[in-house]
């Protein structure tokens, strides 16, 4: 019994780029990973309604504003979240380069020819946005 090739393994004995396939991997992590985001930034807008503050961790969120709390897919780990003043906070992830840059922008290519994933910085979601 032979296994049979799968479309990466066919470009990979073929010399062929994979870039298509690392792109199309990674849309599968970024997608969902801004849905939790959503999520999660819902789930305090409800305790900020509640109790008029954000909660100092996010695991206050759950049970009762989330039935559980999204990791964070690129590293498995909490997501990272902070307050900042009264009235805002800052959520985010890692990002593709699994590297934790404090919700640093995510950032591309200067040349312009950043495929998806390549890029490097945090996928954030701060509230309220910066001008």
């Amino acid at each position: 019994h032979v296994e049979p090739l799968t479309r990466s393994d066919f470009l990979l004995a073929h010399g062929q780029s994979l870039d298509l396939i690392t792109q199309a991997q990674n849309l599968q992590s970024f997608y969902p990973m801004r849905q939790d985001l959503g999520r999660i930034a819902c789930a305090l807008e409800r305790h900020w309604l509640r109790h008029r503050a954000y909660p100092e961790r996010l695991d206050a969120l759950a049970p009762e504003f989330l039935d559980r709390l999204p990791h964070d897919l690129f590293d498995g780990q909490p997501m990272r979240y902070r307050r900042e003043g009264g009235q805002g906070f800052v959520l985010w992830s890692i990002g593709f380069d699994g590297k934790d840059d404090n919700a640093g922008p995510l950032l591309t290519k200067p040349s312009g020819t950043t495929y998806v994933g390549e890029e490097t910085g945090d996928l954030v979601w701060r509230y309220p946005q910066s001008k």
